[in-house]
Protein backbone atom coordinates (compact mmCIF):
# COMPACT_ATOMS: atom_id res chain seq x y z
CA UNK A 1 0.00 0.00 0.00
CA UNK A 2 0.69 3.40 -0.55
CA UNK A 3 0.27 6.39 2.30
CA UNK A 4 -0.01 9.95 2.18
CA UNK A 5 1.25 11.93 5.60
CA UNK A 6 -0.30 15.09 6.31
CA UNK A 7 2.15 16.34 7.64
CA UNK A 8 6.30 15.78 7.76
CA UNK A 9 7.15 14.03 11.04
CA UNK A 10 8.24 10.63 12.61
CA UNK A 11 6.19 8.01 12.53
CA UNK A 12 5.79 4.14 14.05
CA UNK A 13 4.49 1.92 10.85
CA UNK A 14 3.64 -1.76 11.75
CA UNK A 15 2.85 -4.62 9.55
CA UNK A 16 0.62 -7.28 10.85
CA UNK A 17 0.12 -10.45 9.48
CA UNK A 18 -1.95 -13.33 10.42
CA UNK A 19 -2.12 -16.70 8.72
CA UNK A 20 -4.78 -18.80 8.68
CA UNK A 21 -3.93 -22.59 9.13
CA UNK A 22 -7.24 -24.90 7.75
CA UNK A 23 -5.38 -27.88 9.86
CA UNK A 24 -5.73 -26.25 13.15
CA UNK A 25 -7.78 -23.51 14.94
CA UNK A 26 -5.22 -21.51 16.07
CA UNK A 27 -4.11 -19.06 13.77
CA UNK A 28 0.36 -17.91 13.33
CA UNK A 29 0.08 -14.27 13.90
CA UNK A 30 3.07 -12.41 13.71
CA UNK A 31 4.15 -8.30 13.32
CA UNK A 32 7.15 -5.94 12.54
CA UNK A 33 7.03 -2.72 13.52
CA UNK A 34 9.47 0.51 12.96
CA UNK A 35 10.09 3.93 12.53
CA UNK A 36 9.87 6.20 9.73
CA UNK A 37 10.55 9.75 8.93
CA UNK A 38 8.87 11.67 6.74
CA UNK A 39 10.60 15.17 5.88
CA UNK A 40 9.61 17.93 5.18
CA UNK A 41 9.23 18.87 1.22
CA UNK A 42 12.27 20.76 -1.00
CA UNK A 43 10.26 23.53 -2.10
CA UNK A 44 13.64 25.52 -2.33
CA UNK A 45 13.60 27.60 -5.77
CA UNK A 46 16.88 28.59 -6.30
CA UNK A 47 17.39 31.84 -8.70
CA UNK A 48 19.81 34.51 -8.56
CA UNK A 49 20.98 37.93 -10.23
CA UNK A 50 24.12 39.40 -11.90
CA UNK A 51 24.58 43.14 -12.60
CA UNK A 52 27.83 44.48 -14.39
CA UNK A 53 29.37 47.32 -12.69
CA UNK A 54 29.60 50.08 -15.22
CA UNK A 55 33.25 51.10 -14.17
CA UNK A 56 34.70 47.70 -14.95
CA UNK A 57 33.09 45.92 -17.33
CA UNK A 58 34.94 42.52 -16.04
CA UNK A 59 33.60 42.74 -12.72
CA UNK A 60 29.63 41.05 -12.05
CA UNK A 61 27.99 41.27 -8.54
CA UNK A 62 26.10 38.73 -8.32
CA UNK A 63 22.92 38.38 -5.78
CA UNK A 64 21.70 35.13 -4.44
CA UNK A 65 17.06 35.59 -4.57
CA UNK A 66 16.63 31.77 -3.83
CA UNK A 67 13.38 31.48 -1.82
CA UNK A 68 12.89 30.20 1.19
CA UNK A 69 16.49 30.63 2.18
CA UNK A 70 18.01 30.53 5.63
CA UNK A 71 21.48 31.87 6.73
CA UNK A 72 22.17 28.58 7.69
CA UNK A 73 22.31 26.95 3.84
CA UNK A 74 25.09 26.13 2.11
CA UNK A 75 26.04 28.03 -1.02
CA UNK A 76 28.47 27.29 -3.70
CA UNK A 77 29.29 29.64 -6.39
CA UNK A 78 31.07 28.52 -9.83
CA UNK A 79 31.94 31.33 -12.18
CA UNK A 80 32.08 29.49 -15.23
CA UNK A 81 35.94 30.30 -15.12
CA UNK A 82 37.18 27.78 -13.39
CA UNK A 83 36.90 29.51 -10.28
CA UNK A 84 34.28 29.26 -7.37
CA UNK A 85 32.86 30.51 -3.72
CA UNK A 86 31.32 28.04 -1.03
CA UNK A 87 30.70 29.64 2.32
CA UNK A 88 27.02 30.00 3.76
CA UNK A 89 24.07 31.98 3.28
CA UNK A 90 24.96 34.56 6.18
CA UNK A 91 28.18 35.69 5.00
CA UNK A 92 27.36 38.55 2.93
CA UNK A 93 30.57 37.70 0.91
CA UNK A 94 29.08 34.55 -0.24
CA UNK A 95 25.41 35.58 -0.38
CA UNK A 96 26.04 38.40 -2.93
CA UNK A 97 30.04 38.06 -4.31
CA UNK A 98 31.07 40.26 -6.29
CA UNK A 99 33.86 38.08 -9.53
CA UNK A 100 36.46 39.70 -11.16
CA UNK A 101 36.52 38.07 -15.13
CA UNK A 102 40.02 38.18 -16.55
CA UNK A 103 38.88 38.29 -19.91
CA UNK A 104 35.42 38.58 -22.09
CA UNK A 105 33.20 36.03 -22.99
CA UNK A 106 30.34 33.59 -22.39
CA UNK A 107 30.41 32.20 -18.79
CA UNK A 108 27.88 29.44 -17.63
CA UNK A 109 27.48 30.30 -13.89
CA UNK A 110 25.57 28.01 -11.36
CA UNK A 111 24.47 28.79 -7.41
CA UNK A 112 23.95 25.09 -5.77
CA UNK A 113 22.04 25.84 -2.87
CA UNK A 114 21.48 22.98 -0.17
CA UNK A 115 18.92 23.89 2.65
CA UNK A 116 21.07 23.43 5.98
CA UNK A 117 18.04 24.22 8.83
CA UNK A 118 16.65 21.42 11.19
CA UNK A 119 12.98 21.27 9.70
CA UNK A 120 14.44 19.61 6.24
CA UNK A 121 17.25 16.81 5.92
CA UNK A 122 19.76 18.30 4.21
CA UNK A 123 20.32 15.33 1.57
CA UNK A 124 16.61 16.21 0.44
CA UNK A 125 16.96 19.49 -0.08
CA UNK A 126 19.61 20.69 -2.68
CA UNK A 127 19.14 22.25 -5.88
CA UNK A 128 20.84 24.19 -8.63
CA UNK A 129 20.20 27.02 -11.06
CA UNK A 130 22.75 27.66 -13.55
CA UNK A 131 23.35 30.29 -16.43
CA UNK A 132 24.70 31.77 -19.30
CA UNK A 133 26.27 35.35 -18.71
CA UNK A 134 28.06 37.13 -21.38
CA UNK A 135 30.84 39.57 -20.48
CA UNK A 136 31.32 41.91 -23.33
CA UNK A 137 34.91 43.25 -24.58
CA UNK A 138 35.36 46.51 -22.32
CA UNK A 139 35.94 49.71 -24.47
CA UNK A 140 39.19 51.07 -24.41
CA UNK A 141 38.94 53.81 -27.09
CA UNK A 142 40.39 56.81 -26.08
CA UNK A 143 38.44 59.67 -28.77
CA UNK A 144 40.65 62.64 -29.93
CA UNK A 145 41.07 64.73 -33.08
CA UNK A 146 43.77 67.69 -34.46
CA UNK A 147 42.24 70.87 -36.20
CA UNK A 148 44.36 73.08 -38.51
CA UNK A 149 43.14 76.02 -40.48
CA UNK A 150 44.05 75.74 -44.28
CA UNK A 151 46.59 78.90 -45.02
CA UNK A 152 44.66 79.17 -48.95
CA UNK A 153 41.39 79.14 -47.63
CA UNK A 154 40.44 80.94 -43.97
CA UNK A 155 37.06 79.60 -43.81
CA UNK A 156 38.60 75.93 -44.21
CA UNK A 157 39.56 74.17 -41.58
CA UNK A 158 41.04 70.38 -41.73
CA UNK A 159 40.34 67.87 -39.11
CA UNK A 160 42.02 64.52 -38.39
CA UNK A 161 41.08 61.89 -36.23
CA UNK A 162 43.40 60.76 -33.70
CA UNK A 163 41.66 58.62 -31.28
CA UNK A 164 43.18 54.99 -30.58
CA UNK A 165 42.94 52.22 -30.99
CA UNK A 166 41.57 52.64 -34.20
CA UNK A 167 40.49 50.57 -37.53
CA UNK A 168 39.42 50.83 -40.48
CA UNK A 169 35.72 49.48 -39.69
CA UNK A 170 35.19 51.95 -36.81
CA UNK A 171 33.50 55.13 -37.94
Amino acid sequence: PTHNYATAGTYTVCLRVKKNNNTTSAACVREKCTTIVVPVPCNLEVNFTSQPDPNHPLRIKFTNTSTPIHPSDSLRWTFGDGTSLSGVQSDPNVAAPTHNYTNAGTYTVCLRVKKNNNSTPASFCVREKCNTIVIPAPCNLVVNFTSQPDPNHPLRIKFTNTSTPIHPSDS
